[in-house]
Protein backbone atom coordinates (compact mmCIF):
# COMPACT_ATOMS: atom_id res chain seq x y z
CA UNK A 1 0.00 0.00 0.00
CA UNK A 2 1.59 3.27 -0.82
CA UNK A 3 1.50 6.09 1.32
CA UNK A 4 0.37 9.71 0.12
CA UNK A 5 2.93 12.02 1.65
CA UNK A 6 1.21 14.37 3.97
CA UNK A 7 -0.61 17.33 2.24
CA UNK A 8 0.44 21.32 2.87
CA UNK A 9 -1.22 22.94 5.41
CA UNK A 10 -3.56 25.03 4.24
CA UNK A 11 -4.61 28.30 5.52
CA UNK A 12 -8.04 30.41 5.30
CA UNK A 13 -8.41 33.96 5.23
CA UNK A 14 -11.43 35.63 6.97
CA UNK A 15 -14.31 36.27 4.55
CA UNK A 16 -15.53 39.95 3.59
CA UNK A 17 -18.80 40.95 2.32
CA UNK A 18 -18.05 40.73 -1.09
CA UNK A 19 -17.20 37.04 -0.30
CA UNK A 20 -20.31 36.70 0.74
CA UNK A 21 -22.27 38.84 -1.62
CA UNK A 22 -20.57 36.31 -4.17
CA UNK A 23 -22.52 32.88 -3.20
CA UNK A 24 -24.94 32.07 -5.33
CA UNK A 25 -26.60 29.22 -3.51
CA UNK A 26 -25.96 26.90 -0.34
CA UNK A 27 -25.32 23.84 -2.07
CA UNK A 28 -22.01 22.13 -2.52
CA UNK A 29 -20.63 24.16 -5.69
CA UNK A 30 -21.57 27.19 -3.50
CA UNK A 31 -19.28 25.81 -0.88
CA UNK A 32 -16.52 25.09 -3.05
CA UNK A 33 -16.37 28.69 -5.27
CA UNK A 34 -16.46 30.42 -1.36
CA UNK A 35 -13.46 27.87 -0.11
CA UNK A 36 -11.39 28.99 -3.68
CA UNK A 37 -11.94 32.63 -2.65
CA UNK A 38 -11.00 32.32 0.78
CA UNK A 39 -7.69 29.78 0.63
CA UNK A 40 -4.13 30.64 0.43
CA UNK A 41 -2.22 29.57 -2.52
CA UNK A 42 -4.28 27.52 -3.98
CA UNK A 43 -2.37 24.23 -5.42
CA UNK A 44 -5.78 23.81 -6.99
CA UNK A 45 -9.54 23.99 -7.02
CA UNK A 46 -10.67 22.69 -3.90
CA UNK A 47 -13.30 21.06 -6.10
CA UNK A 48 -10.77 18.33 -6.59
CA UNK A 49 -10.04 17.80 -3.11
CA UNK A 50 -11.88 14.85 -1.17
CA UNK A 51 -15.22 15.66 0.44
CA UNK A 52 -14.31 14.83 3.38
CA UNK A 53 -11.22 17.19 2.99
CA UNK A 54 -13.68 20.49 1.57
CA UNK A 55 -15.32 19.70 4.82
CA UNK A 56 -12.80 20.18 7.30
CA UNK A 57 -12.38 23.53 5.54
CA UNK A 58 -16.11 24.32 6.07
CA UNK A 59 -15.58 23.22 9.56
CA UNK A 60 -12.67 25.18 10.47
CA UNK A 61 -13.68 28.49 8.58
CA UNK A 62 -17.43 27.98 11.03
CA UNK A 63 -15.20 27.38 14.09
CA UNK A 64 -13.37 30.54 13.34
CA UNK A 65 -16.49 32.68 12.57
CA UNK A 66 -19.24 31.47 15.10
CA UNK A 67 -17.40 29.04 17.30
CA UNK A 68 -17.63 25.12 17.13
CA UNK A 69 -21.39 23.91 17.61
CA UNK A 70 -23.21 24.27 14.70
CA UNK A 71 -27.44 24.35 14.76
CA UNK A 72 -29.98 23.88 11.90
CA UNK A 73 -33.28 23.39 11.55
CA UNK A 74 -34.00 20.41 9.21
CA UNK A 75 -37.69 18.97 7.16
CA UNK A 76 -38.21 15.03 7.49
CA UNK A 77 -38.38 14.33 4.34
CA UNK A 78 -40.49 11.35 5.49
CA UNK A 79 -43.26 13.15 7.20
CA UNK A 80 -42.43 16.97 5.89
CA UNK A 81 -41.95 18.18 10.24
CA UNK A 82 -39.19 19.81 11.12
CA UNK A 83 -36.74 19.42 13.69
CA UNK A 84 -33.65 21.06 15.37
CA UNK A 85 -29.84 20.03 14.63
CA UNK A 86 -27.18 20.60 16.85
CA UNK A 87 -23.67 19.35 17.16
CA UNK A 88 -19.88 20.12 18.28
CA UNK A 89 -17.39 19.67 14.59
CA UNK A 90 -14.71 18.28 18.12
CA UNK A 91 -16.84 15.73 18.61
CA UNK A 92 -17.71 14.45 15.10
CA UNK A 93 -13.87 14.64 14.38
CA UNK A 94 -13.34 12.88 17.26
CA UNK A 95 -15.91 10.12 16.95
CA UNK A 96 -14.49 9.39 13.24
CA UNK A 97 -11.15 8.82 14.25
CA UNK A 98 -12.01 6.56 17.51
CA UNK A 99 -14.20 4.91 14.44
CA UNK A 100 -10.83 4.55 12.67
CA UNK A 101 -8.92 3.41 15.23
CA UNK A 102 -11.34 0.74 16.12
CA UNK A 103 -11.70 -0.46 12.71
CA UNK A 104 -8.78 0.10 10.66
CA UNK A 105 -10.70 -2.10 7.76
CA UNK A 106 -13.18 0.67 7.54
CA UNK A 107 -10.65 3.16 6.97
CA UNK A 108 -11.90 3.27 3.10
CA UNK A 109 -15.33 3.68 4.27
CA UNK A 110 -14.99 6.91 6.57
CA UNK A 111 -12.66 8.33 4.00
CA UNK A 112 -10.96 7.59 0.98
CA UNK A 113 -8.89 9.52 -1.44
CA UNK A 114 -10.51 9.94 -5.45
CA UNK A 115 -8.50 7.89 -7.84
CA UNK A 116 -6.86 10.08 -10.28
CA UNK A 117 -8.67 11.47 -12.75
CA UNK A 118 -12.08 11.08 -10.85
CA UNK A 119 -14.88 13.78 -11.30
CA UNK A 120 -17.16 15.15 -8.54
CA UNK A 121 -20.65 16.44 -10.11
CA UNK A 122 -21.54 18.18 -7.42
CA UNK A 123 -17.99 20.55 -6.50
CA UNK A 124 -17.86 21.42 -9.98
CA UNK A 125 -21.56 21.95 -11.34
CA UNK A 126 -21.69 24.85 -14.22
CA UNK A 127 -18.05 24.82 -14.76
Amino acid sequence: MRRRKPSRARALREPQGGDELALAGIDTHSAVQLLDRLIDAPPCSTAQLSASDRDGLLAALHRSLWGDRIVSSLKCAACGAMFDLSFETVFAAAALDAARRTHPHRRAALHRDPPAGERFPAAERGR
